[in-house]
């Protein structure tokens, strides 16, 4: 047998063992591998991770808000500046800080107007349920169905349907620990 203990082969097993070991313990340790942190003990001594990918991601807003003066129309770049605006936003905020619902289905509004598609109008569905704005929340749903394509309308209402009660149920529980 390979892992067979009694020959002669028992100093290679434990010495593979006591290997794969030491190299498993130190990607725990020293690379923060496994882990909810960013980084390790190597990460301690380096400076850490100071928010390299807010640094690119600021980058990147900046150069598409560089393009988007030259070209006011351009709408994909625009897309990609509030994805991106949103993203460092969020990667800025606590896990438990209060957002802002209402100003998140107003963005959300202007982008689905602007997309005229059933995916932007169920993200619309899903601010305005966050916010408590049940007669946005269903006008919008209702959009999404009459812009979805042939066949999908059963499958775009039982997103309507969910993103209602998802973010319902998120909204009262963010409403409850509100100061």
């Amino acid at each position: 047998m390979l892992f067979d203990l009694r020959g002669r082969r028992r100093r290679a097993v434990q010495a593979t063992y006591l290997t794969l070991a030491v190299l498993m313990g130190g990607g725990l340790v020293l690379f923060g591998i496994g882990g909810n942190t960013s980084g390790g003990l190597f990460d301690a001594f380096k400076g850490g991770n100071s928010g390299g990918g807010n640094d690119a991601l600021q980058k990147r807003i900046d150069r598409e808000e560089k393009t988007l003066r030259r070209s006011p129309e351009n709408v994909a770049v625009l897309k990609n500046l509030v994805r991106d605006e949103y993203q460092l936003a969020t990667s800025k905020t606590a896990a438990n800080a209060v957002s802002f619902p209402k100003d998140a289905q107003e963005a959300a509004a202007i982008i689905a107007e602007r997309d005229n598609s059933s995916a932007g109008y169920i993200r619309l569905v899903q601010y305005a349920a966050l916010a408590g704005d049940t007669r946005t929340a269903n006008l919008a749903g209702q959009k999404a169905v009459d812009l979805a394509p042939k066949g999908a309308e059963k499958n775009v209402k039982a997103q309507v349907k969910q993103a209602k009660q998802v973010q319902a149920g998120a909204g009262s529980q963010g409403a409850a620990g509100s100061p």
